[in-house]
């Protein structure tokens, strides 16, 4: 049997350090006064923000087969003590790497689990991936899974995020199409457009609205041009060897969208509405019970690949669209175009069997803001990456970035000693890496989602956009850095040094690390090949 810990967690916050005293880790001793406990837990929502200590319980019910070994598995935990049935079952500590421990004498068929946290720090999260319990196995049946759908091409990536509105002085899809040589020089060979629709009046956010409250998926946002303007984007693109894949924001529109007056059961009653949980109070949500959402929504979806000849979408929040829709959605765009590349905003490991190629890495940008907060050593980000090869299918590939538009920018977050060797990890790491563009000039205004806020090209660091040439060229010299399984990637350190191993059927690649300055060196066949000192 096996059994994912996830869903509503109780919360009981201990400032006065009474828990183990009262003995709260007993089930009958929990405190009735709670909070609700999401796990796991959002980057963007701290539930332990300012608090010293806290609890966590969590119920489950487990069917036991004799004779059989049971784990209790945590693939991202913060540092705590842990009890199963009023019994203690270990203590987890501060490390990114997977954490097992064997409950075999304690499990039952109804079970309370117990944590609790006690030296909470700034960004400590609690339980920040799934948590199991599996019989007989340290590993989730769903990695044991193999993705083969994925395009060939996608392993070569190097994907470019552009928001329309801010990217050029016009804002507009020819101030893109005109910059477009600018990206190929720097060695990008994809990009992805954020919602290229027209925003909806009702509700909206700011002067011009969210772009991700969409009135009509059919048209194009005046504000950037014509449908004629778009084509030409994506034939010139084409024509540069560069693939385009834009947003799909699937999961609502805004309140006033032309859906609403095709048929307004499309979306849910106002009673199952959610997002005003997440702050979204310019969008209604559809609804994926009712047969014509699911039409329309697909047959929308094939659209732009049909009429435009895009490559792919990146999917807005794909997590709250119902599974079983991009199995059946998905299964139909690739009929119409095979090699489609599908991105979904979520870290969520069940997304890859029904048909998503590249999810996002956002623990991985958690870990290293904790190592640039000194809350982790340098080595812990490789503890991360090693774990996540038993906790996704296998051949999943994930998205690595730095920032994005939902987060600030990199050289805000980020300290310059760790600003170029975090930028190596995003190029030589498995996975396909992400720059939302103004990264690779170190643009420090994050740019407003809904105001016309044009980034200020003329403040720009020529040394980073420099590294960043060299380091894309890096990637696409050696194609073990292009190789993502489990098979190419491992690591070693010691006081001296960090040295990651990639390596495919022909070629081994040593990139080092040198402590503490941690400049890096790429070592090939015996030699030097390239050498990035972390100055800027």
């Amino acid at each position: 049997m096996e059994v994912r810990l996830e869903g509503l967690w109780a919360l009981a916050l201990d400032e006065n350090n009474l828990g183990e005293k009262e003995e709260w880790f007993i089930p009958e001793h929990y405190p009735q006064e709670t909070v609700d406990y999401r796990s796991p837990a959002f980057l963007f929502d701290v539930p332990f923000k300012d608090k010293k200590r806290g609890w966590l319980k969590k119920e489950f019910d487990f069917t036991k087969h004799v004779k059989t070994l049971v784990y209790l598995i945590f693939f991202g935990v913060d540092e705590c003590k842990v009890w199963l049935n009023g019994e203690f079952a270990g203590r987890l500590y501060n490390t990114a790497g997977k954490q097992v421990l064997e409950v075999s004498k304690l499990i039952s068929d109804k079970n309370t689990l117990i944590l609790k946290f006690e030296r909470i720090q700034p960004e400590t999260l609690g339980v920040w991936k799934y948590a199991y319990v599996i019989e007989d196995s340290p590993v989730p049946a769903l990695s044991k899974k193999m993705i083969s759908h994925t395009p060939k091409w996608l392993d070569q990536v190097v994907l470019y995020s552009i928001f329309i509105r801010n990217f050029s002085p016009e804002g507009t899809f020819n101030g893109v199409t005109e910059k477009l040589p600018q990206l190929k020089a720097m060695g990008v060979n994809t990009i992805w457009l954020l919602p290229i629709h027209p925003v909806g009046l009702k509700e909206r956010k700011g002067t011009l609205g969210s772009p991700y409250a969409i009135k009509d998926y059919y048209a194009v946002n005046p504000e950037f041009g014509t449908k004629e303007d778009f084509k030409r984007l994506v034939d010139t693109a084409h024509s540069m060897d560069i693939r385009v894949i834009i947003d799909l924001v699937i999961n609502h529109t805004s309140p006033d969208s032309v859906m609403k007056d095709i048929d307004p059961k499309f979306y849910k009653h106002h009673t199952e509405q959610q997002n005003a949980a997440w702050g979204w109070t310019d969008v209604l949500e559809l609804d994926y019970s009712y047969a014509p959402t699911r039409k329309y929504i697909t047959e929308m979806m094939e659209y732009w690949i049909r009429e435009f000849n895009i490559d792919g979408y990146r999917c807005d929040v794909a997590f709250l669209v119902p599974l079983d829709f991009w199995q059946s959605a998905i299964a139909r765009i690739r009929a119409l175009k095979k090699n489609i590349f599908m991105l979904a905003e979520a870290d969520n490991p069940e997304l890859y069997p029904v048909g998503f190629d590249l999810t996002y890495d956002w623990n991985l940008m958690l870990t290293l803001r904790r190592i640039n907060r000194g809350f982790y050593p340098f080595y812990e980000i490789l503890e991360y990456v090693q774990t996540q090869y038993q906790y996704y299918p296998q051949y999943a590939r994930r998205m690595i970035f730095l920032e994005n538009h939902d987060t600030p920018r990199a050289v805000e977050t980020f300290t310059p000693d760790f600003l170029i060797p975090f930028n190596v990890l995003k190029f030589i790491l498995p996975g396909i890496p992400l720059i939302y563009n103004g990264e690779e000039v170190g643009i420090k205004n994050t740019p407003s989602l809904f105001d016309r806020d044009p980034i200020d090209w003329s403040i720009k660091n020529s040394a980073l956009l420099e590294f960043y040439k060299e380091i894309i060229k890096v990637k696409k010299s050696y194609p073990s850095l292009n190789y993502h399984f489990a098979d190419g990637f491992d690591f070693s350190y010691d006081h001296s040094s960090v040295k990651i191993h990639r390596f495919d059927s022909e070629k081994f690649l040593e990139i080092v690390f040198e402590n503490p300055a941690l400049n890096s060196y790429f070592v090939s066949n015996g030699k030097i090949r390239k050498t990035f000192q972390n100055v800027l």
